[in-house]
């Protein structure tokens, strides 16, 4: 089976907003077996969006459009629809009813020019979206592929996808598709390619996608016969594992945050931060879990060098002789984060972001990262790249994988301070 993708908005095409609808469905789609054959992005133009609708549809049996499906006078997707099929455009009174009790929950009026999220082309079927006033839209056309019509919001467009849309593709497939995602840290998209590249062309697939710091591989396969499929993939992501197991730190949705709250629950520990470089993200990526406030104490972010001295009382003669951004420094903060709130772990961050230059031994990118454990302290070096938020994100990410890394016994070799344990561990 066949797809392809077309995103719909001049917010897209003129670089104001980047696409990662297209690759959020693409990498879905690639997952459940379905071969990808084009995507195309344009701008809000009637005749642009329905000219592309015709095109894709020409090699495709299935087409996923994102985006267009607002209420204002630039959403033109449904009426693209409604022009390159001939079909009239029809109010759906069942939806115009869900939006006016949309407003009316609200205590608010329903301004007039809504009423068009409400309209299909006839012969469409409207799709539910718990999540805003647009609706999506599924035309399947006779003898020809299903049209689906998708909002551009990720938060709303995802879950339509996930729950309403996948599965009518998998449907319409005739076979069971059995997909399992593992996600791994630690090591570069090349490397892992490198390890498994006999695993990577045949059937079940493995697709490969990089992430911040991460990289996820989706196994896929489908068969008549669901334990067939499911056997299949079950035998690919074990001999994945003997290849790369050490850096897999979960599958599916885990997320490393997660996963390091569970490993942390299990061990009955704690963890605190004290953060510079990454500003609070650190903190932010540990508190997203549910339940975090059972294993993450505090967060401590001293930005400011004054401030590591006042702050978290790191010694003012090393800030002078070595400035803030020291291997020393990151551990020093580390301590002082763990004896403050008595826990068992802490972990710190500082760092060059930029875009200010750094000097010819730390330049921009140049990141200390500092943990201190119940067995000892271990300190390592990054040198990231990117703009001044993607050095602050990808710090973050660096200091939870060291810390996951720690906590499961699988860190590499890394550099200690001369007070760290004899085996540079935790």
């Amino acid at each position: 089976m066949r797809a392809a993708i077309l995103s719909v908005g001049t917010e897209l095409t003129v670089g104001r907003v980047q696409d990662t609808n297209s690759r959020f469905l693409a990498a879905e789609l690639t997952g459940a077996g379905v071969d990808v054959v084009e995507a195309r992005t344009v701008g809000d133009d009637l005749g642009q969006i329905a000219q592309a609708m015709g095109a894709l549809a020409a090699v495709a049996d299935w087409v996923l459009v994102t985006g267009g499906l607002g209420p204002t006078a630039d959403d033109l997707t449904r009426e693209a629809l409604a022009r390159w099929t001939a079909r009239p455009l029809v109010v759906d009174g069942r939806a115009l009813a869900h939006l006016e009790a949309f407003y009316r929950d609200r205590d608010r009026p329903m301004p007039p020019i809504n009423r068009k999220q409400a309209t299909r082309p006839r012969g469409a079927r409207l799709i539910a979206n718990p999540h805003g006033t647009a609706p999506g839209v599924m035309l399947r056309l006779p003898g020809g592929p299903v049209v689906v019509l998708m909002p551009g919001p990720p938060r709303e467009m995802q879950p339509m996808f996930r729950e309403r849309v996948l599965p009518a593709v998998r449907r319409a497939s005739g076979r069971v598709i059995h997909s399992r995602s593992l996600r791994l840290v630690g090591i570069g998209e090349s490397d892992i390619e490198t390890r498994i590249a006999d695993l990577m062309g045949s059937d079940p697939s493995v697709a490969p996608y990089a992430g911040l710091a991460e990289v996820e591989l989706r196994v896929a396969t489908s068969d008549p016969d669901a334990r067939r499929a499911r056997s299949r993939v079950d035998a690919r992501v074990a001999a994945i594992r003997e290849r790369v197991g050490q850096w897999i730190y979960g599958e599916e949705d885990d997320t490393l945050e997660a996963v390091i709250h569970r490993l942390l629950l299990l061990r009955r520990e704690t963890v605190s931060v004290a953060e510079s470089l990454s500003a609070g993200r650190l903190a932010t990526r540990l508190t997203r879990v549910a339940g975090s406030s059972e294993t993450f104490a505090a967060g401590i972010v001293a930005y400011a060098t004054r401030t590591k001295e006042t702050l978290l009382g790191v010694d003012p003669d090393l800030l002078r002789r070595e400035g803030s951004v020291h291997p020393e420094v990151a551990v020093a903060m580390a301590r002082a984060a763990k004896a403050r709130t008595g826990t068992s772990w802490a972990l710190a961050t500082t760092g060059v972001a930029g875009p200010t230059p750094g000097d010819a031994r730390r330049p921009v990118g140049t990141v200390y990262l500092g943990l201190v454990g119940p067995g000892g302290e271990v300190v390592r070096e990054a040198h990231l790249f990117g703009d001044r938020d993607a050095i602050a994100d990808r710090s973050a990410q660096a200091a939870l994988v060291l810390l996951w890394q720690c906590l499961t016994g699988r860190d590499p070799d890394v550099p200690t301070l001369p007070s760290a344990s004899p085996t540079g561990r935790p």
